[in-house]
């Protein structure tokens, strides 16, 4: 069985409690998702003159793949200036017209009352609710199937209006933001969150697997007073829109990111998993190569396995914000790697994710002032 798109017409045309109740059990089951809006924003606010400044796609040579990234061509340097007291933010010529689409988009899901609902499964025990989470990343953005070097941005629009052909791709990598770390605790008074963090010890791991048509993520936690493995949280997730903002310079790219989780309980799906995993461990319980659990270790049992494990873990906050600094080992199609996930994220957005009723203002006002601090206060500082 294959799953299919909603239309945003379809939502619109919800109007009774019975027709959004079809409509999460058909998101739950994984027959409908929510299709990923794409919105690839190049940064010209740091131009004297955006109109000539001249980009090249640079061919990545850490990786094995066919990818490249955004660069500012050499001649071009010249031109960016960095001055906070410019008092313009002029990518949001574009960026205002593309969080208004997304902030459209989500403020329909949510009036449809397909989020923040907890509803039953016919005909088992299971229980499960519609969430929704906004996030920043920083990292960088991949590109393939690159046919010319060279563009100017009206050649990247272009480019950007065929995103069946040039699907991006995020890397979680940003080795240059950690630099910034010293800098934002004392300008911006982001103070590190004390708390203990013997990660290895503490022993929580992400299991990822195919369940039926649905991708799942199932996260566990060790018990040592009990000496178990326990199940703390199994949910799918469906990407409803991501906003890339490509620096073009040495900083990082950033991503802003909505998210919709389905949270399943109560189910047996979860009874199985803690009893596959508690076998495995009996019989190894010593990790290898710094992971408890191996992909080889699913094998026969669940399909299409990725396992990432918590290695470190630092947060950092002031009282607007908080940025999480975390390294994952992953073990993926035969593959043992480590990932950085660097995120940033609005407090007051912690808040919105518990309200089934939330204002177009509200929602608006705080993607585009958390996107302006991510650029002209954190990747602009120096």
């Amino acid at each position: 069985m294959k799953f299919s798109y909603f239309k945003q017409g379809d939502i619109r045309e919800i109007r009774s409690d019975h027709k959004a109740k079809l409509i999460r059990l058909d998101i739950s089951s994984g027959r409908y998702k929510f299709c990923t809006k794409r919105y690839n924003i190049l940064e010209l606010g740091n131009f004297v003159n955006a109109n000539n400044v001249e980009y090249e796609f640079v061919k990545d040579n850490i990786n094995d793949e066919n990818k490249y990234f955004v660069r500012v061509v050499e001649s071009s340097k010249d031109l960016i200036i960095f001055d906070k007291n410019l008092g313009g933010f002029e990518t949001n010529k574009i960026l205002g017209p593309s969080i208004n689409n997304i902030t459209r988009r989500f403020i329909e899901i949510l009036r449809a009352r397909l989020l923040n609902v907890i509803f039953h499964v016919p005909d088992t025990n299971s229980v499960e609710v519609l969430k929704f989470r906004f996030n920043i990343y920083f990292g960088r953005e991949f590109f393939s199937n690159i046919e010319k070097e060279n563009f100017t941005p009206n050649e990247w629009i272009k480019y950007r209006n065929e995103p069946e052909k040039n699907i991006p791709t995020f890397y979680h990598h940003a080795p240059q933001f950690l630099k910034k770390l010293p800098k934002l605790q004392g300008e911006f008074k982001f103070n590190l969150e004390e708390r203990e963090e013997d990660v290895m010890n503490r022993r929580k791991i992400f299991i990822y697997f195919n369940h039926g048509i649905k991708r799942r993520m199932a996260k566990l936690k060790y018990i040592w007073e009990d000496s178990l493995w326990i199940l703390t949280e199994l949910r799918d997730i469906n990407v409803l829109a991501n906003l890339d903002v490509i620096s073009g310079t040495e900083e990082p790219d950033f991503r802003f990111s909505v998210r919709i989780r389905c949270e399943t309980h109560d189910a047996p799906i979860i009874s199985k998993i803690e009893k596959l995993v508690n076998k495995i461990y009996i019989k190894n319980p010593e990790p290898k190569d710094g992971m408890w659990f191996q992909v080889k270790d699913f094998e026969g049992e669940l399909e299409n396995v990725e396992i990432r494990q918590t290695i470190s873990k630092k947060r950092f906050n002031n009282e607007n914000y908080k940025i999480s600094v975390l390294t994952l080992k992953k073990e993926s199609r035969g593959k043992l790697s480590d990932q950085s996930i660097i995120s940033l994220e609005n407090l007051e957005w912690r808040d919105l994710e518990n309200k089934t009723e939330i204002s177009y203002g509200d929602v608006y006002n705080t993607i585009f002032k958390s996107i302006r601090v991510s650029f002209q206060h954190i990747l602009t500082l120096k």
